[in-house]
């Protein structure tokens, strides 16, 4: 199994992983080989098409990692979604990333579910917090800096959408919290998804996301 912590910056994800997968966790952040475009981290980059290929990239590599770690070891823990689209999709939604951005993210995205190069995880929990606790959490860890924690928590319930949106898929395989005793025995009896990649399972998950914008914004064009 593929199983994901996710939530806003400042939730706990990382201490919970240390904690309770030890061995068995995939850290974010992990080496890449290409360097990073001009402005690539930037939330609305100057270049946006090279942006999204970089990220599509790295994103595949990691999801890589992880199949593999997990087929190894039985189960694998990651320290946020390999799948990591709901980054662009929350700033766009928020009104921080241009359409341009989105939809060059969305393209490539898709292409790497259509060719299993990236997929859904089997498991994701996530730590839903409101924003005073996240920002009490910051203030307590002074290990890191987290220099763009109030964009975070700008976009986290956007973040919260889009997991909504995957739970709207299965909602046995998204849970809104992070258990505080660890993995439990039911989470592991889930098993793999039976399908984790594919353009039809983007489709669905994309049509879930449509659902919950801003009802007032006109509806995307479907990929081709």
């Amino acid at each position: 199994m593929i199983i994901v912590v996710e939530g806003t910056s400042a939730a706990g994800k990382t201490t919970w992983c240390r904690q309770f997968a030890t061995s068995q966790v995939l850290c974010e952040g992990q080496p890449t080989p290409d360097p990073a475009p001009e402005g690539a981290s930037d939330p609305n980059p100057g270049n946006p098409s090279a942006a999204a290929e970089y990220w599509v990239g790295v994103n595949a590599r990691r999801w890589t990692t992880a199949r593999d770690l997990s087929e190894r070891l039985g189960w694998v823990v990651c320290d946020t979604d390999p799948f990591k689209l709901h980054w662009t999709w929350s700033l766009w939604v928020a009104g921080l990333a241009s359409s341009e951005y989105w939809e060059a993210s969305r393209h490539l995205f898709r292409s790497a579910f259509a060719d299993g190069r990236l997929g859904l995880p089997d498991l994701v929990l996530f730590a839903d917090l409101d924003p005073e606790t996240l920002r009490r959490q910051k203030a307590g860890d002074p290990t890191r800096t987290r220099s763009r924690h109030d964009l975070h928590i700008r976009i986290s319930a956007a973040l919260k959408r889009w997991y909504l949106a995957m739970a709207a898929l299965d909602p046995a395989r998204v849970v809104f919290r992070l258990p505080a005793n660890g993995l439990e025995i039911g989470h592991l009896q889930l098993g793999p998804r039976p399908q984790r990649s594919g353009a039809p399972l983007f489709d669905r998950l994309m049509a879930e996301l449509d659902a919950r914008r801003d009802p007032s914004a006109a509806p995307h064009p479907p990929l081709t």
